[in-house]
């Protein structure tokens, strides 16, 4: 008989404006994991982001209520592309403040595990050639990616969709793993249709 009962897990997503596409790609793969795998297993993945954290304003501005929303996760995907995004109270980005609170989390015991994907240079470079404020702009991105994300187990490098899915279905499937779920087979979410074009 199939698992009825859903055991929720929460997965943060934060990357700078400049991978809008990409983030999306890893909210639609979560939920098509999810269609794959959720019944059988037990365990759904809940993806949100920072415009999905509840509305209103304090006197620290909106990174204070998704600081306050990040905290409620069970994982952190982090994407870093050409930018590092906007800056906030106490971070260069709000993108490197969720990569410093996750890290965090992980070790006090509140969090299970984190994946950062990290857009090849190579690519990079090939989308800004001849953009001197951008290039600026992605030589501060590459310096903290090579001082600090580098040589971190959960960094992964990423040049195109098919990546980003690949990383990611291993990454659900070892945290689906980890939790005890069932999975019905090992089927990559590449090669899922979404459930509504069925």
């Amino acid at each position: 008989m199939k698992n009825r009962n859903l055991r929720g897990y929460k997965i943060f997503i934060a990357s700078p404006d400049d991978l809008y596409n990409s983030h999306n790609l890893v909210k639609e793969t979560i939920h098509k994991f999810n269609w794959l795998h959720a019944i059988k297993s037990g365990v759904i993945f809940i993806p949100f982001n920072h415009k999905e954290v509840p509305g209103g304003y304090s006197n620290n501005g909106a990174q204070e209520l998704i600081n306050k929303a990040a905290f409620e996760r069970d994982y952190a995907i982090i994407m870093f592309g050409k930018k590092l995004g906007k800056e906030t109270q106490n971070y260069r980005s709000g993108t490197i403040e969720e990569y410093e609170r996750s890290k965090n989390l992980i070790k006090e015991g509140k969090m299970l595990d984190l994946l950062v994907l990290v857009k090849s240079p190579r690519i990079v470079l090939d989308e800004i050639s001849g953009m001197s404020k951008e290039l600026e702009e992605y030589s501060e991105t590459r310096t903290y990616i090579e001082d600090t994300l580098h040589a971190e187990s959960f960094c992964k490098p990423f040049n195109n969709e098919g990546d980003i899915i690949q990383e990611l279905n291993s990454f659900l499937n070892r945290a689906l793993g980890d939790l005890g779920g069932k999975k019905e087979k090992e089927v990559s979410v590449s090669d899922v249709k979404d459930p509504s074009e069925i």
